[in-house]
């Protein structure tokens, strides 16, 4: 199990002005929509790319683990941990490279000596991120968004046929 809680601490990378010059909308009746769909269209890249695009707080909820790859990261991306703890609070140690978290078994059966046993996490860490190739993806996505208002079926073939975001794409399954 591993459950994933994103807090965004960053602005976006693209502002409505951006937007709507791209989209060539020069009134301000649809500015709440164009808003909400920079939002969505964020948050649809980072789920296709499993990388955060704004600085984001995040907080993992692991099973028991030897590693774990922390989401919404790569080899590219600053990240702070700020802690990693188990679920009665106290600190487990871990071992820290690029985007991912090593654990140290806690105890050692003596009947079974391979098989080590290791404590469920609670992961704190901050993503600090800065993605600015991805202006124009992002802006396209919005285009599309907003022009096909209610049409989610062409998601995956919006995303995946995007040339600009297969250079961003982190193929990292957890």
């Amino acid at each position: 199990m591993l459950k994933v809680d994103k807090k965004q601490i960053g602005s976006e990378i693209i502002n409505i002005k951006e937007v709507k010059s791209w989209l060539r909308v020069t009134y301000d009746d649809d500015d709440a929509l164009i808003t909400s769909l920079i939002v969505r269209s964020r948050e649809l890249v980072e789920e296709y790319l499993n990388i955060s695009i704004v600085d984001t707080e995040i907080t993992l909820t692991a099973t028991a683990r030897k590693t774990l790859i922390l989401p919404f990261t790569n080899i590219n991306t600053p990240v702070e941990i700020v802690r990693i703890r188990d679920l009665d609070g106290n600190n487990v140690p871990y071992t820290y490279n690029h985007f991912e978290v090593s654990f140290e078994p806690t105890t050692w059966s003596p009947t079974q000596p391979e098989s080590p046993e290791y404590v469920e996490t609670i992961t704190h860490y901050v993503v600090s991120s800065n993605y600015e190739g991805l202006k124009l993806p992002l802006l396209e996505i919005i285009a599309y968004l907003y022009e096909n208002r209610g049409d989610v079926i062409n998601y995956d073939n919006l995303l995946s046929h995007n040339k600009y975001l297969e250079q961003f794409r982190n193929k990292i399954w957890i």
